[in-house]
């Protein structure tokens, strides 16, 4: 799991929350035009937009530049900023595109790890070690951590909505939160869409202590 990363977690699911209040979030060629397509390349595909909005933004995070000297979180700021225009979320892409350069002119200090220096310095690419097999333990703690994070039916379906764009009444038969969470992490295991689950998940509540915890041990996401 990479070491280095520009950005604090929580700054990252800021830019996921502006990105798709501006309605960016069905935008990836755009955001990344200018970046190198072999790196684009490398990054997880997910099922949905918000799940993959979330995936690019880490992956980008952890990079501290690439073999031609660009730093693709700097690119992907800058192109979003001047997507957004005059929307208020564009105050967000700034804030964070002026402390990604501050850090990389050595100003500030990153988030995690320490940079490199100056000339050549390596991409660090993460890589995704997480399959999102599960086993029977893993199943229960995911089950967990999702009905702690949304406690009630409702949230649960918002967040299966909003973040997956799936309709939880066509995955479940219903009845208890438990049925219902486990019914759900079954099918994104039978399906191969676990891992833009916890994505999804801990996308619409980036708070949650368990969700956290899971997802970083499986590098998913990183706790600032």
């Amino acid at each position: 799991m990479p070491s280095f990363k520009y950005l604090s977690s929580a700054t990252i699911f800021e830019i996921h929350q502006a990105a798709t209040e501006a309605g960016l979030s069905r935008s990836r060629t755009a955001l990344f035009s200018g970046i190198d397509y072999s790196f684009v390349d490398s990054i997880p595909r997910e099922a949905s937009s918000g799940a993959q909005l979330i995936v690019d933004l880490h992956a980008l995070n952890w990079v501290e530049s690439l073999e031609d000297g660009t730093v693709p979180l700097e690119t992907w700021l800058a192109n979003a900023l001047q997507s957004a225009g005059l929307r208020q979320e564009a105050a967000v892409f700034r804030r964070a595109l002026e402390q990604v350069k501050r850090i990389k002119a050595g100003t500030e200090a990153p988030a995690g790890g320490s940079r490199a220096g100056a000339g050549g310095a390596e991409a660090r690419v993460p890589s995704p070690a997480w399959d999102g097999k599960l086993s029977g333990a893993e199943l229960e703690a995911f089950e967990k951590a999702l009905i702690a994070a949304y406690p009630t039916p409702a949230a649960l379906t918002r967040m299966v909505t909003h973040k997956l764009e799936k309709n939880l009444a066509e995955i479940s038969s219903g009845g208890s939160l438990s049925i219902m969470a486990f019914e759900l992490i079954s099918a994104a295991v039978a399906q191969g869409w676990t891992r833009a689950l916890l994505v999804g998940a801990l996308a619409g509540n980036p708070g949650s202590p368990e969700l956290i915890a899971f997802a970083s041990a499986r590098g998913v996401a990183r706790s600032p």
